[in-house]
């Protein structure tokens, strides 16, 4: 994926997303439903997400998390869509 980075040191990543493609009630509600796992800080600026996780605990590795995220954010857009 082009716009994200990986830190296995720090144990983060940092997500820039398409505000077009992503809706925020989306992102929102994946940083509510994987408060478990990630710190989330979300800022909106030119038209993007900047989307930072910070892993929580040791039960699972940042890149396998941050990938679980990136998903469940691309099944709910197209669950929302799939309502309209």
């Amino acid at each position: 994926m082009r716009n994200l980075e990986i830190s296995r040191k720090r144990r983060t990543a940092e997500l820039e997303l398409n505000c077009d493609f992503y809706p925020e009630h989306i992102l929102r509600k994946a940083a509510k439903d994987f408060r478990k796992t990630f710190n989330v800080d979300i800022e909106r600026r030119n038209g993007k997400f900047f989307t930072k996780l910070k892993l929580k605990g040791n039960e699972i590795g940042i890149e396998e998390a941050t990938y679980d995220f990136i998903n469940y954010l691309l099944a709910e857009v197209k669950n929302d869509m799939v309502k309209v």
